[in-house]
């Protein structure tokens, strides 16, 4: 068979079976349609869409402006949600199509950047699973947030370093793809602006086109979170590094900077043309001392301008202490797999700082970095005169209920829970790639019942078995596995994910969500795709036939495919039950029946509230999806005097969230009067201030 005839129509038949499986669902009842969000948040995006296109401005409530949202997912809701003055339902499906759009050509471009490395079949059946798995799909596309712009940029963004790998030459055509590959990373980090990470760490590995360096680096960078993350650890306790997160942070960034920096002014990103003897160790040690000191003196310096209110100055001699040998073992690994530097390298842009090397370097970094860094400034500048704040206040909300006791989420308690060693979507950045050994548990833990011990003891020991495969599977696949290392810039994805993680995991922030770790999900599927090619590898070495090898892929895509629409026909049902065609308006109608036209109605979420309820204004409590002011009020203690500025009349939520967890107990006490339970929720009366 004709192997590009082969690739055109595997394409349009993926295309074709996502458009007509998902066309299902979005002319499906409108009561079934509705599960396909199963997240409010997804509505904080349609109703400030609703707003923009109908001239109120940035803003959920038509009150106070927002920036609670990532820019390129909101830009695509808002022509879309012009429509919802016509029809409410009308967007919601056309969601479903957007999405299924970007999840096919996210599969198929997945598809052409596995099969320059890996054979067809299987970067055939990574698309496949990428596109139809439901763990991915409920993540990517299901939510209706702004995920699958994510997948999409993300996996095009790869791809394009691929091409860039495979020809370094700085022709003027290999100058405008990497133009090119800076507008994709500009729509990466607008997709979600935490990709940050991705993106700077992507454009260091870029920047380096010595292996060796590009180990070292990759390693230093982790190596340096890893280092103050314990110095706090170790001195204070998990339970009081939280009481000193605003200080870690603060290290983290400085470090970052500081660390790598001297490391590169003590020649330590130079390959060594000598054994790793007493005068290269003591380099090292030198390179790490002064770092040391120099983060100290920073940190010392912010302390002083009260960038952060406490640090205990002992984290700072332990974060010496522990770099030590952590850049030792490395920068001595880093030696044994690259001892000498190899004939006819490439100089890196760092090794020898002339006018050579920068004629040779800036004008790359500029074309990659230049576009996403401009328009990232101008958005922040934007932002900072238009909302009065330059980050959104939805990241700024949830770091501050770290701080304090509410039903949002909780701080980690161990360093697994901060690792992430769980089976958790929303608590785990990898819980795709630790599913295999979590997943028989968590199977047997809700159809029997088994004891923690059970569970966490099988888990491990199935977990230990599968990183065991990994190596073994890696070993025995030298070959691709170097070559795919390479080509597919595993490394450099790994260590964006890890930073991404990290400012998360250890610095205070609570209430994550699956829809923030699509890059890792990537980096598991890839993983996944290079074992199975090296399966493949091995069983051709064994006589397995060709016809065989296909023909099990083939079933195993099949297997994908029948799983998704058995999912999709449970998600979205065509038949609905007589009396529930309009159950998912039952709180929407609630409040009509029960408040007055142009009352204001608080709600501790109040996505689908606001979009579905008519001639009530919706209040978002919470703050995500709420302006600065009142962000900045509800810190103070003042969220109440805020809520008596606007006119508020009644409040609409949990019972046990208003009256029992911070901040409302605090905030609504004396000021709510109970009416009645409305769709499972308490309506109150609020009350006027005291006089």
């Amino acid at each position: 068979m004709n192997l590009h005839r082969f690739n055109i129509r595997f394409e349009i038949i993926l295309i074709l079976l996502v458009l007509i499986s998902h066309g299902y669902a979005a002319f499906s009842p409108a009561n079934s349609l509705v599960n396909w969000y199963t997240t409010d948040d997804a509505y904080y995006y349609f109703k400030v869409a609703q707003n923009i296109s109908e001239g109120h401005g940035v803003t959920f409530d038509q009150i106070g402006r927002t920036n609670g949202f990532h820019p390129l997912w909101m830009l695509i809701c808002i022509p879309i949600f012009a429509l919802a003055r016509f029809n409410l339902i009308l967007p919601l499906r056309l969601v479903i199509l957007v999405l299924a759009l970007f999840n096919a050509g996210a599969g198929v471009i997945l598809y052409r950047w596995l099969k320059r490395i890996l054979s067809p079949q299987v970067a055939g059946l990574a698309a496949i699973f990428w596109v139809f798995f439901p763990k991915i799909h409920g993540v990517t596309t299901t939510l209706g947030m702004e995920s699958g712009v994510n997948a999409f940029f993300t996996i095009l963004l790869l791809s394009q370093f691929t091409k860039l790998n495979a020809d370094p030459q700085p022709t003027s055509r290999y100058m405008r793809e990497l133009l090119w590959t800076g507008v994709i990373a500009a729509f990466v980090l607008f997709s979600r602006l935490d990709n940050i990470f991705l993106v700077l760490i992507l454009g260091i590995w870029f920047l380096f086109p010595s292996r060796y360096v590009r180990f070292l680096t990759m390693g230093d960078l982790v190596l340096v979170v890893i280092s103050v993350f314990l110095a706090f650890a170790v001195r204070l306790g998990i339970d009081l590094y939280y009481f000193y997160a605003d200080a870690a942070v603060v290290m983290f960034a400085a470090a970052l900077v500081v660390k790598p920096l001297t490391y590169y002014a003590f020649g330590l990103y130079q390959p060594l043309e000598t054994r790793f003897g007493f005068r290269t160790a003591l380099r090292v040690v030198a390179a790490v001392t002064i770092a040391g000191v120099l983060t100290a003196i920073a940190m010392t310096l912010m302390g002083s301008l009260e960038i952060f209110p406490r640090l205990s100055r002992l984290t700072l001699l332990l974060d010496w202490m522990i770099s030590l040998p952590l850049v030792l073992g490395w920068h001595w690994l880093g030696w044994r797999l690259f001892p000498r530097k190899p004939a006819g390298e490439p100089v890196t842009p760092l090794e020898t700082f002339s006018i050579v090397a920068w004629r040779r370097w800036l004008p790359l970094a500029l074309r990659y970095f230049g576009i996403p860094l401009l328009t990232l400034t101008a958005y922040m500048l934007w932002s900072y005169l238009y909302f009065g704040t330059v980050s959104p206040v939805s990241g700024q909300i949830k770091r501050w209920w770290g701080t304090m006791y509410t039903v949002y989420g909780k701080l980690a308690t161990s360093f697994g829970d901060i690792l992430g060693i769980t089976s958790d979507p929303d608590l785990s950045p990898w819980s795709l790639l630790a599913l295999p050994p979590f997943a028989p548990f968590d199977w047997l833990a809700e159809y029997s019942t088994i004891t923690e011990r059970v569970y966490w003891g099988g888990a491990i020991l199935l977990g230990l078995i599968y990183a065991g495969l990994i190596v073994f599977l890696l070993s025995r696949g030298n070959r691709i596995a170097r070559m795919a290392l390479d080509k597919f810039a595993l490394a450099p994805v790994f260590v964006g994910c890890f930073l991404q993680a990290a400012n998360y995991k250890m610095s205070g922030y609570i209430s994550l969500h699956t829809w923030y770790w699509i890059a890792e999900m990537v980096f598991t599927v890839v993983l996944w795709a290079v074992l199975l090619e090296i399966v493949c590898d091995q069983l051709r070495k064994i006589k397995v036939s060709a016809a065989a090898l296909r023909g099990g892929i083939v079933v195993l895509g099949a297997l994908l495919i029948f799983n998704f629409w058995v999912y999709l026909s449970k998600l979205t049902p065509w038949s609905v039950p007589p009396g529930q065609e309009q159950g998912y308006l039952a709180g929407a109608h609630g409040l009509e029946e029960n408040t007055e036209s142009g009352s204001r109605i608080g709600s501790t979420g109040g996505g689908v509230l606001a979009y579905f309820t008519k001639d009530r204004t919706i209040i978002n409590m919470d703050g995500l999806i709420s302006s600065y002011p009142y962000y900045l009020m509800l810190r103070s203690g003042q969220g109440a005097a805020y809520l008596d500025s606007i006119g508020l009349n009644y409040v609409y939520g949990g019972e046990y969230v208003i009256k029992y967890s911070e901040p409302y107990v605090d905030m609504f006490a004396g000021r709510l009067k109970y009416l009645k339970s409305i769709a499972g929720s308490a309506l109150f009366r609020y009350l006027p201030p005291a006089p």
